[in-house]
């Protein structure tokens, strides 16, 4: 359907000043990001070992303060993702139930986040975020925990793997605009040069993204620094429990660094402004 360039112009401001956002809670966070707006794709990139499936996870609980939270896991049974959210549930400082009133925010969050361990398919992504958009009306947020165990199709698939992710992520795409959703996506980094694996990642180190890259509405990429024995950061400080979120893109015009701090067994995730 054509229109004219001043409805355009108008409907594009009108819908600007509407548009949607879910912030997470966390401070620093929300203030470098903007939130995370209705219908955006958005790539959490992370080498192994730098708590890219810590950091989703309490997204995921941080998330559920406010709305509705589908958390597909394709590298967890139920059970255990479920104990692992309700560990960093229980630990949030801000609402350990000391009262009643706390107690009944507690229950609340647990009953808006919503777990799935069937989905591997993109056809039953699909499905799974319609039923969960049927029974939960109104804002959310779909968090997957892993692009390598998803598939794109049950047929036998003759693609590379390089062709089928960004075929899943084509999808991805398509599924946050057809349900108007944000949906967050974890990708473990496998490319790149060795040496530079206890450098922060920045855009140009994921490779294996590129074919795809230009979907992702948000790209955030995860590091932390003592896994490879950095003890101080650029600026001499401690790197001792902290992880570290480099913005790569966003539609705003900022890219700046998020310092959290690691804190407690279960993972507990504290901000700490830059």
């Amino acid at each position: 359907m054509f229109k004219s360039l001043s409805a355009i112009l108008d409907s594009h401001s009108a819908t600007t000043h509407n548009t949607r956002t879910i912030m997470t809670g966390f401070n620093s966070i929300d203030h470098v990001t903007g939130g995370f707006s209705s219908s955006s794709l958005v790539l959490l990139a992370a080498r192994r070992g730098n708590c890219g499936s810590l950091f989703i996870q309490n997204l995921g609980v941080a998330f559920s303060k406010n709305v509705p939270v589908l958390f597909i896991t394709t590298e967890k049974d139920l059970v255990f993702a479920a104990n692992e959210l309700n560990s960093i549930l229980d630990s949030k400082p801000e609402i350990i139930a000391i009262n009643e009133d706390q107690k009944n925010e507690v229950t609340s969050m647990a009953d808006r986040i919503f777990i799935d361990d069937t989905s591997r398919f993109v056809e039953d992504v699909e499905k799974t975020v319609e039923k969960f958009q049927e029974e939960c009306s109104g804002d959310a947020v779909i968090l997957i925990d892993s692009l390598d165990g998803l598939f794109l199709s049950k047929d036998l698939c003759v693609f590379t793997k390089e062709q089928q992710e960004a075929a899943i992520v084509d999808n991805l795409k398509m599924l946050a605009l057809k349900f108007d959703i944000p949906i967050l996506l974890l990708a473990w980094i496998r490319s790149g040069d060795p040496a530079k694996n206890a450098i922060p990642p920045m855009l140009y180190d994921l490779s294996e993204f590129e074919n795809f890259a230009h979907r992702f509405d948000m790209i955030l990429s995860l590091f932390h620094p003592e896994y490879y024995g950095i003890d101080l950061d650029e600026n001499g400080d401690s790197t001792e429990n902290k992880l570290i979120v480099h913005l790569l893109k966003s539609g705003n015009s900022k890219r700046q660094a998020i310092r959290l701090n690691i804190s407690g067994s279960n993972g507990m995730l504290l901000m700490e402004e830059r």
